[in-house]
């Protein structure tokens, strides 16, 4: 009899120091339907919390539906009332369909633009896109582009196809034609352009699709398939033979394997949390009308640190490598694209393995400040938040090159070094501008528009 007494005395201590959620509203989703917001918190009702973790899921779980693009302002507060919880969720959303116009510049950033500003080389056009089609998340896209390259598709991506929320698809086509092609690299890691100002040098027609998984709230699976009836005119192939093996067409199938994990506060500038990912990909299978087989595994790393009062560190890292050293032009990869060595954007080095890491130190010169414009009427522009941050960098690469002949930067380890102030708003804008020298004491400042870690 005391045992029993005991055991239901600590299951009343229990109780109270636990809250059971027992209701979850949202306020502010005109569009959005309430199971998008739901499926990105970390609790739901029926649950039992401790009281010292509301804290940590609030901040978990406003993180999470900010982290969608669907919102600009996001609060989650608990309301205790005995030992039950009500959870009220309230959000101002962003806008949703936009006509977006296109500007895009074909060297990597626009610093590298700036030098020449040569207005052929950028792509202008329209993509009209629903960013929250059916107020489920998806995505639909008409895209339209003229200028360096000419484009016509369509994409739609749900996200959730199942009561359960965890597999979504995705699936788009396109046409594209270019009079200038990237078809080679110099001496000096210099991109080489073939261009015809009469004639299509290069058609492409594309159709992709992806399976994703997502079984919990920050592990995601991604299978895709993509098709691709690449065309070139015969003096593409006379002037670079290993752009495609000595082909003039080439139709194959690329299958790909995407595994992320993503615990980063926010996604378009974290500064807690962690990023992974590993890419599987395969150039052919056999079934196509290619005798491509090339196979590549790429990773990426990235961690985020407060250190102290306004201070923050940051560190990312990058791997890529190919199963082949006979790889075309087209398919070669390395550092000057997506993954560069800042100091180094002017140049590409490309390899058969390629790898980069970065480090970083913020300080926060401007706290996050949440501005109202009075003579805009509709919340989803009159109300925007911005930060401002300083930093110092140094970023560290190598490529491993057998393709062809050295090159100048070539299984060369790279070094560059840095400031940099990064201005940081809403609808997941970043302006960033750093000044950074190389081992070459090669230096210069640079804009760009994404998060560099």
């Amino acid at each position: 009899m005391q045992k029993a007494l005991m055991i239901c005395c600590l299951i009343a201590v229990h109780v109270a120091q636990a809250g059971i959620i027992s209701e979850i509203t949202c306020e502010g989703n005109k569009r959005t339907k309430p199971h998008i917001i739901a499926r990105e918190l970390t609790f739901q009702v029926g649950d039992t919390l401790p009281f010292e973790n509301y804290e940590k899921d609030c901040i978990q779980s406003k993180n999470n539906i900010l982290n969608t693009s669907l919102f600009n302002f996001c609060t989650v507060e608990f309301c205790d009332s005995l030992e039950f919880t009500k959870v009220k969720i309230k959000v101002t959303e962003r806008w949703y369909i936009w006509p977006e116009i296109i500007l895009k510049f074909q060297e990597r950033n626009f610093t590298e633009w700036l030098k020449n500003r040569n207005l052929s080389r950028i792509d202008y056009g329209l993509y009209v896109s629903h960013l929250n089609f059916r107020g489920r998340q998806e995505k639909l896209q008409i895209q339209l582009k003229n200028g360096f390259n000419q484009k016509i598709g369509l994409l739609y991506q749900i996200p959730y196809l199942t009561k359960s929320m965890k597999a979504g698809l995705s699936i788009g086509v396109s046409y594209n034609t270019q009079n200038e092609v990237f078809t080679g690299i110099d001496s000096l890691n210099k991109m080489l352009y073939t261009k015809n100002s009469d004639d299509v040098l290069m058609e492409n027609i594309s159709v992709h699709a992806e399976y994703t998984r997502r079984n919990d709230l920050y592990s995601r699976h991604f299978l895709m398939a993509d098709y691709r009836d690449l065309r070139l005119k015969n003096e593409l192939r006379e002037l670079n033979n290993e752009f495609l093996i000595g082909e003039n067409k080439l139709r194959f199938i690329t299958l790909t394997y995407l595994f992320k994990n993503d615990r980063r506060d926010s996604k378009n500038y974290p500064l807690n949390g962690s990023y992974a990912d590993v890419e599987i990909k395969q150039n052919g299978i056999g079934i196509d009308q290619s005798n491509l087989n090339i196979s590549s595994i790429s990773t990426n790393y990235r961690s985020y640190h407060f250190m102290a009062s306004r201070l923050y560190f940051a560190f990312g890292a990058y791997a890529k490598a190919f199963s082949s050293p006979n790889v075309p032009f087209y398919l070669q990869d390395g550092l000057g694209f997506n993954h560069y060595v800042r100091s180094y954007e002017p140049y590409i080095i490309n390899g058969q393995l390629s790898t980069v890491g970065k480090a970083q130190l913020k300080f926060q010169v401007l706290k996050p400040k949440v501005h109202k414009i009075p003579f805009i009427k509709t919340e989803k522009f009159s109300k925007i938040h911005y930060a401002i941050f300083s930093n110092l960098f140094v970023d560290a690469g190598y490529v491993h090159n057998n393709f062809n002949k050295q090159r100048r930067l070539d299984n060369e380890f790279l070094l560059g070094v840095g400031i940099g102030l990064d201005f940081v708003t809403f609808y997941d804008l970043v302006w960033r501008y750093e000044y950074s020298i190389n081992k070459y004491l090669e230096h210069g400042l640079y804009i760009s528009f994404v998060a560099p870690i």
